[in-house]
C-alpha cells in the first residue's frame, strides 16, 4: 500500500511538467502561531548544524541501523521556506535539498546505510520513505524538478530491489501452531514461534502468501504485583470482566471480588466469536472443576463471558486460579516460563 501511494504521488507529479515557480501561501501565519512559527525557523531550524548532525553519515555511507531524519528535516524545510519567504530560510531548504540530489548514488540510493544492510536492516527504506516525501514536496512548491527526478530514481531503487530480498515475517511466541503456504504450497522452511519465517525467493507479480497464526484462549501467569494471579489472552490480546454483571459481586469493590472469586484456568473456550470462563463466587472453589454446561451446577459456580481488555466495563483483568500452578497456565511470553 505505501509502496503503490508513493508511486501514484510521483507519477501524478511528473504529468504537469516543471512548474514555473513557487505558489504563494495561502494564508500569513500571524499572531501567537506566527511567533511560535518565527521561533521555529529561528530558534532552531536556521541554528541547526546541517553537517554534523545530518549530513555526515550519508556521505559515509557505513551505518548498519539507525536513523538519521533527513528527510523529514528536508519535507519540514520545505514547508517551512514555502511559509516564510525569506531569502535565507529559502537557501537554507535548497542546501538541504542540493545535498540529497548531488549525494543521491547512481542506482538511486539515497540512504546512509553500508551495501550489505541496504534495505534489509530497520530504519533504511522508512528513512528513504521520508526523502522521498521531502524531495516531492520540494517538486510541487518550489518546482524542483531535479528533486523530482532524485524521487523517481529512488523509487525505482527500492521497487527493483525489493523482490530481489528475502521476505521474512515474525511469527508470535502465542502462537503454537503457525502455518504458512506460497501460492498455495505450504512452506517448508524451518521455524518456529517467537522466530523469523524466511521466505527466500524472486518475488513475481500475483504471488499470493497466506499465513495462518491461530488465536487459541489461554491462561498466562501473572509476574511482580501480579504474582499468584493469571491473565486471559486470546492472541495478543488480553481479555478481562466487568465483575458487576456477576450477581453475586453486583456491589462489590473490583479488590474484593478478586480476593474472594477464583476462575478456573482449564475450562477457558472460545466459542462463536466469544471468549468464555467458569468461575467460582466462594474463595474455596468448590465444584469449579467439575462444570458442566449443560448439567447442574452448585450456585456458586457458573460461565461467564469476557471482553477485551479495552472494554471501558471491564473491572477485573488478572484472576486467582485454585491452583496457580496448574500446568495449563503459561508463563508470559515476553519474559520466558
Amino acid at each position: 500500500m505505501k509502496k503503490t501511494a508513493l508511486l501514484i504521488v510521483v507519477a501524478a507529479a511528473s504529468m504537469h511538467g516543471v512548474a514555473a515557480a513557487a505558489p504563494t501561501p495561502p494564508v500569513k501565519i500571524a499572531g501567537a502561531i506566527g511567533e511560535r512559527f518565527d521561533l521555529t525557523v529561528r530558534g532552531n531550524f536556521m541554528k541547526l548544524d546541517l553537517e554534523k548532525d545530518f549530513f555526515r553519515p550519508f556521505r559515509e555511507r557505513n551505518s548498519k541501523g539507525g536513523f538519521i531524519g533527513l528527510g523529514k528535516l528536508a519535507d519540514a524545510a520545505v514547508h517551512l521556506a514555502w511559509n516564510s519567504g525569506e531569502a535565507d530560510v529559502v537557501a537554507r531548504k535548497e542546501k538541504i535539498l542540493d545535498f540529497i540530489v548531488r549525494n543521491q548514488l547512481p542506482d538511486g540510493y539515497t540512504g546512509f546505510f553500508a551495501p550489505d544492510h541496504r534495505l534489509k536492516a530497520l530504519w533504511d527504506i522508512h528513512e528513504m520513505g521520508f526523502i522521498i516525501q521531502g524531495l516531492v514536496s520540494d517538486w510541487e512548491l518550489f518546482g524542483n524538478r531535479a528533486a523530482l527526478d532524485a524521487a523517481k530514481r529512488n523509487v525505482d531503487y527500492i521497487i527493483g530491489n525489493w523482490a530481489k530480498m528475502p521476505d521474512k515475517v515474525r511469527v508470535p511466541r502465542w502462537c503454537r501452531r503457525p502455518a504458512a503456504t506460497v501460492n498455495g504450497m505450504r512452506v517448508s522452511y524451518k521455524y518456529r514461534p517467537g522466530q523469523m519465517l524466511n521466505l527466500p525467493r524472486v518475488w513475481r507479480k500475483g504471488d499470493v502468501v497466506e499465513l495462518d497464526f491461530p488465536m487459541e484462549v489461554r491462561a498466562v501467569r501473572g509476574r511482580k504485583r501480579q504474582s499468584g494471579r493469571f491473565a486471559v489472552m486470546r492472541g495478543p490480546v488480553v481479555y478481562a470482566l466487568d465483575t458487576r454483571k456477576v450477581d453475586a459481586f453486583r456491589d462489590w469493590a473490583p479488590y474484593d471480588v478478586q480476593t474472594e472469586m477464583s476462575m478456573d484456568p482449564n475450562q477457558l473456550a472460545y466459542e462463536d466469536g466469544k471468549v468464555f470462563a467458569v468461575i467460582s463466587t466462594q474463595h474455596w472453589s468448590v465444584g469449579i472443576a467439575n462444570f458442566s454446561v449443560d448439567g447442574h451446577n452448585p450456585d456458586n459456580v457458573r460461565r461467564v463471558a469476557l471482553t477485551p481488555f479495552a472494554d471501558e466495563d471491564n473491572t477485573l483483568t488478572y484472576f486467582r486460579a485454585p491452583n496457580i500452578e496448574d500446568e495449563s497456565i503459561g508463563g508470559d511470553e515476553l519474559f520466558g516460563k
